[in-house]
């Protein structure tokens, strides 16, 4: 999976979170001014949202009243756009009554913290413009000036050169916060060009920088005071498109190491990094720690991710094979988007490799509607596979609409950056060559080798240019492709490896080369299995069955999409009867592959069966699983995400790997069950 965005690094404290004691005199408060600032600031805003709208009935032009209206809407309920209003009617009244510059012995803490509270909301909504207005009004009024915060707004605006002299500005201060917050555009800026050395070179100083401020702060740190995080999260972005993946786990791990109030989710990044290696188990453990990440955000920082932890849930469950939830997952996130104040990338880009992933799921989901259509079953009603095949119709104009530009396409193909389409994951990228056409794929890509670009991505785009050549028809071309891609592809990359090899398996069935059809999928099978089901590809097999209800499995999967009869194929035994049946797939050679129960004598796993009770309150068993309860378990099981056994402590584990592999497959399946309500 690709790497998400790169996000902005720390802001002022703001104004809530200081105590009125810190903030000067505060006798130009009234008594109940005085109790609704305290409240807030001590995060009781349950009892300050009461209080506050009780002051403005009372009192409609209460400045305290607006203020924290603003930051309740802010912070508790995330309601932006009021928020703003709060604050800047606030800011009004506060104005009328004391005309700026307010005297020092005036309440001009309050005023310089609020005018800064609504920069920081001005750059949440997206409204650069305004931000900028409101440092440059602080800076005529206060001192120090707010050098590193400008720099973010003016990059955003594309004001390139004056966002870097600010930038280098501020990270030349020995203010620690104004440092970290330069640093950390130095590290945005270089992320938007080609030079992936500059841009590892600028965020890993950025994290280094983290890491000392961090070092210096208790080992408990309950106000959240460490950017690590941020910067953690950033740098490990430029470290895997500078082809460093064992670095970027470890400096995303060191990110996860102390919450932070940020949509920099480093377990996000870390469940990027997992699919992609082809580590189920490590990236269902992380989509967890995820979930739990954003959970302990507050409403307004929830909202700037929540898309993205979305499609990231929904392409780790179309490995696993649930694309039905995948896809609400994946609609809610293209109909509600993440806004995009906090990150260095535009919304087209996100809607764009959202739109692609979209694609991708809904393939799948027809895949699986056609797996349970061969035991006779319905389970969506007769026009869902064509009301997919619409919508995804309807998808692709979208999504040709978005890259109908040379330069976007491009960005695109140069992967991880921050100027294509994305986060999308390179194992997704084959996706877009039937939407945009082979020719034109191909001709962008050429236009891709005409920019300067590290020699690693030459393998990338030859694994690509070989399923443009599938699609184009040329077997010959894309068998080559294929191969020639194969030896430089980076090991880790198995999602995009196991890809190739099945664009290689279909280009030698196409051929008629069935010895070498046969290896290429056993071998692409061995990678990820979910690549049969994603890409529709059949194995050819051979069954057999010890009668009885055997027969009945056997005859359903001999009508599955994923299975052609053929001698000397994989190899299906299905054996025994009712809660003991069993069915196996094993290479062409007899090497087992799945087994679904995984041990002989093993029920069928179905949570949904559990036992009843009668009239009498006994307990009554669920009954036993029938033909099409075993071939739909088997078609999910068989062609699902590899679960990443090295990683797994087998001592822990009493068996087989086989065994080891169901309990890993059904930790991930609880665990995906939870994340897709």
């Amino acid at each position: 999976m690709a790497m998400p965005v790169l996000v902005r690094g720390d802001d002022h404290s703001n104004l809530s979170a200081q105590g009125s004691s810190e903030l000067g005199d505060s006798s130009w408060m009234s008594p109940k001014e005085k109790e609704l600032f305290d409240l807030v600031g001590k995060e009781q805003l349950v009892t300050a949202r009461r209080k506050a709208d009780a002051l403005i009935a009372e009192d409609p032009d209460s400045i305290i009243g607006h203020w924290a209206l603003g930051q309740i809407f802010h912070e508790s309920e995330g309601v932006l756009g009021t928020a703003l209003y709060h604050l800047g009617r606030a800011r009004e009244l506060f104005e009328e009554r004391y005309p700026p510059p307010v005297p020092e012995g005036g309440p001009w803490k309050f005023h310089r913290e609020l005018v800064l509270d609504i920069a920081q909301l001005a750059a949440e909504v997206e409204d650069y413009d305004y931000e900028l207005a409101m440092l440059d009004y602080h800076d005529q009024l206060y001192r120090p000036e707010r050098i590193g915060e400008r720099a973010w707004p003016l990059m955003k605006l594309g004001r390139l050169d004056e966002a870097r002299e600010a930038a280098t500005k501020a990270r030349d201060m020995r203010d620690p916060g104004e440092k970290s917050l330069g640093l950390n555009v130095l590290c945005a800026i270089e992320r938007g060009t080609d030079d992936r050395d500059r841009a590892w070179t600028a965020c890993k100083a950025a994290f280094d920088n983290a890491k000392v401020l961090d070092a210096q702060l208790p080992d408990r740190d309950p106000e959240h005071q460490s950017s690590l995080a941020v910067h953690a999260y950033n740098a490990a972005l430029a470290a895997r498109a500078n082809f460093l993946p064992l670095d970027a786990e470890q400096i995303a791990t060191a990110g996860t190491k102390r919450l932070a109030f940020t949509p920099a989710n480093p377990w996000r990044l870390l469940v990027a990094l997992y699919l992609d290696e082809g580590r189920g188990s490590d990236a269902a453990n992380a989509l967890r720690e995820m979930q739990r990440w954003r959970q302990r955000q507050s409403p307004e920082l929830r909202d700037q991710d929540r898309a993205e932890n979305d499609v990231a849930i929904a392409i780790a469950l179309t490995l696993a094979g649930r694309a039905d939830s995948a896809l609400r997952l994946v609609d809610r996130a293209l109909e509600f988007p993440d806004r995009r104040g906090l990150t260095s990338t535009g919304a087209w880009q996100a809607q764009a490799a959202n739109l692609i992933v979209r694609r991708a799921v809904r393939r799948a989901d027809q895949e699986l509607l056609a797996e349970a259509a061969s035991t006779g079953e319905d389970p969506r009603g007769r026009f869902s596979s064509l009301r997919q095949s619409a919508l995804r119709w309807a998808d692709d104009e979208a999504l040709a609409g978005d890259l109908d530009d040379n330069d976007r396409l491009v960005d695109t193909l140069m992967l991880f950056g921050e100027r294509g389409a994305t986060p999308l994951p390179p194992w997704l990228v084959g996706e877009m060559i039937p939407v945009l056409g082979a020719g034109v794929f191909n001709a962008v890509l050429e236009r891709a080798r005409d920019r300067e670009h590290p020699q690693q991505l030459e393998s990338y785009w030859t694994a690509f240019e070989a399923e443009s050549a599938l699609v184009r028809g040329n077997t010959g071309t894309a068998r080559s492709l294929a191969e020639k891609a194969l030896a430089t592809l980076p090991e880790t990359e198995i999602l995009l490896r196991a890809r190739t090899v099945a664009v290689e398996a279909k280009a030698a069935h196409d051929d008629g080369d069935d010895n070498a059809e046969l290896a290429l999928l056993e071998r692409a099978y061995s990678l990820d299995p979910s690549v049969i089901r994603r890409l529709g590809l059949a194995l050819p097999a051979r069954f057999r069955s010890s009668g009885g209800m055997a027969d009945e499995v056997v005859a359903m999967l001999r009508k599955s999409p994923r299975f052609r009869e053929a001698a000397g194929g994989f190899q299906i035994d299905v054996a025994g009867e009712g809660d003991t049946l069993r069915i196996c797939l094993a290479s062409a050679q007899g090497n087992q592959l799945r087994c679904i129960p995984e041990q002989p004598g093993e029920r069928l796993p179905r949570p949904e069966a559990q036992p009843t009770k009668d009239k009498d309150g006994k307990e009554v068993p669920p009954p036993p699983p029938t033909a099409a309860e075993y071939v739909e378990v088997f078609h999910r099981d068989a062609f699902a995400m590899p679960l990443g056994l090295n990683q797994v402590d087998m001592s822990s584990l009493d068996g087989s790997s086989t065994m080891a592999e169901q309990a890993v497959r059904q930790h991930v399946d609880q665990m995906l069950d939870e994340l897709s309500h």
